[in-house]
């Protein structure tokens, strides 16, 4: 199959899956949807290791521990951000770590860098000062901004992996290092909701009325984690006939649809939040 694609059907379900997610935050919790998304992700990955996968060879995997990791401690704050913030403007930003991927191939891999490229990485920095800088502020004592600094954790988190995601795939295969980040995610994740789960029982025990949490809930953040999960397999894919440097540009317009998601819920962002989307996005295009 094509790499375009492929790679034109991972920035869907990846969209999606940013959908999916904010509404599963919403309902549930941050540490909530983190763990049923690990759970999910595993026996998902599993699945599809067990079909399609091969036995995982003997070898260095300092470099797939590296951006699987760096991707696996991320989510812990997109999901924070998610919490607090609109979604709209959360993709965009997270997206743009593909800025640290391509000086990571410059500095590291020792990557040729083009004009276009720089002009893309100025683009995508001013869009996200543009997101961000109204912000930045505070009012009655108060910080507005508390979604900003987890999404730009993030952001630094996957552009690392997206930086050593190419020497990953030709090191471990697409289906084998799939289920190594859900491996790893849940040896992460796992500690972190039940630490998490200790300073939240006691909150609750302070609180009155705490909100409960309806089962159906929880569908939210297995069909996010399924979404993504079925993005991330593409992702792979299409970079294992094709070049990183290639599918990114085309995988990374999935923040349209969480733009789309927002304006359809009338949660429309400001005019210069529209100049930054529009920046980002389309450094995100040429960028590569």
């Amino acid at each position: 199959m094509n790499w375009f694609i492929i790679s034109i059907a991972t920035a869907f379900f990846w969209g999606c899956s940013a959908v999916l997610a904010k509404i599963g935050t919403i309902r549930l919790s941050p540490r909530r949807i983190l763990f049923t998304v690990g759970v999910t992700s595993f026996i998902f990955y599993l699945s599809i290791w067990i079909i399609f996968g091969s036995p995982f060879l003997p070898g260095n995997y300092l470099f797939p521990l590296l951006s699987e990791g760096c991707a696996a401690i991320s989510f812990i704050f997109y999901y924070k951000a998610l919490e607090k913030g609109p979604i709209s403007l959360i993709a965009p930003i997270t997206s743009s770590g593909v800025i640290l991927s391509v000086l990571i191939g410059v500095f590291v891999f020792h990557n040729p860098i083009t004009k276009i490229q720089v002009a893309a990485i100025f683009s995508i920095t001013a869009g996200i000062i543009l997101l961000s800088i109204k912000d930045i502020q505070f009012k009655n004592g108060i910080w507005e901004g508390k979604w900003i600094i987890p999404a730009l954790i993030t952001m630094i988190g996957w552009g690392i992996w997206g930086g050593f995601s190419e020497i990953s795939v030709r090191i471990v295969k697409p289906f084998n290092l799939n289920l190594f980040f859900a491996a790893l995610a849940l040896l992460i994740w796992t500690p972190y909701y039940l630490i998490t789960g200790l300073k939240k029982k006691q909150k609750d025990n302070r609180i009155i009325n705490p909100r409960l949490v309806k089962p159906r809930d929880f569908l939210f953040a297995i069909s996010s984690a399924v979404v993504s999960d079925t993005g991330s397999v593409l992702f792979y894919l299409a970079v294992d006939i094709s070049y990183v440097s290639l599918v990114i540009p085309v995988a990374s317009l999935h923040p349209l649809v969480s733009v789309v998601y927002d304006v359809y819920n009338r949660n429309f962002p400001k005019p210069h939040q529209w100049i930054g989307i529009i920046l980002i996005i389309s450094g995100l295009f040429f960028i590569q």
